[in-house]
């Protein structure tokens, strides 16, 4: 797999274990919220360099996600993506540098499932190709 796909395992890992220890809205879940937008953006453009599609230097999920529907890649995510992308988005900023990420465990581990969701199509896709 790719480098942005080994990153995608790491931030991913980090948020989880961040989200795990956190006790609610604190700095610890500001950087669990940090950590998997971080983890989701690495996701989506290890997908987009795999179909060879160029992307801008960017932390827009919702600019990453119009990419990603190019790809034609379909799973059964894509809705609440599309519904959480701007919210993801402010994460990477208000996680790191203003007034927090004001949020509930339960919409990080939506994440979560956007990211299994994504990742099982792209790995299946992949599995085919390999057919």
């Amino acid at each position: 797999m790719s480098t942005m796909y080994e990153k995608f395992l790491t931030w991913r890992r980090y948020s989880m274990q961040e989200l795990e220890d956190s006790k609610g809205y604190d700095s610890i879940l500001d950087k669990a919220c940090f950590d998997v937008q971080q983890a989701l953006e690495f996701l989506i453009k290890a997908i987009l360099l795999n179909y060879n599609i160029h992307f801008d230097n960017t932390h827009n999920i919702s600019y990453l996600v119009s990419l990603l529907e190019k790809t034609g890649l379909v799973f059964e995510r894509m809705e609440d993506l599309l519904l959480l992308a701007d919210t993801i988005t402010s994460w990477e900023e208000k996680g790191r540098y203003y007034e927090g990420v004001k949020t509930k465990k339960e919409t990080v581990r939506r994440v979560y499932k956007i990211m299994d969701s994504i990742e099982e199509a792209f790995l299946n896709e992949q599995q085919k190709n390999q057919q």
